[in-house]
């Protein structure tokens, strides 16, 4: 799919006994040219559904071959799932 304002991008991180790989998700957002905006959080699923941080990001990037860069605003959704329980926020998390 060639337009960047229809993509809907999913990752998913697993770390198993491993607690070196889950970090802030702002460190990989920012490494990767994003702009941090406003962090807000939001439920998928209605009130009983899944808590999620809510990042309003922003970044340039070319319009086409040889074109000028402009700017593309996009959502990142995340959340943390542990044994027993769905965090929002690394302070949670740990």
């Amino acid at each position: 799919m060639d337009d960047r304002q229809q993509q809907v991008l999913i990752s998913v991180v697993l770390s198993g006994q491993d607690r070196t790989s889950i970090h802030r998700p702002e460190l990989c957002l920012v490494g990767q040219g994003w702009t941090l905006g406003e962090l807000t959080t939001t439920r998928f699923g209605g009130g009983n559904g899944v808590a999620a941080a809510l990042w309003n990001l922003e970044r340039e990037m070319p319009a086409g071959k040889g074109e000028a860069r402009v700017p593309v605003k996009s959502l990142f959704a995340y959340w943390f799932v542990g044994r027993d329980r769905v965090e929002t926020t690394t302070a949670g998390r740990l």
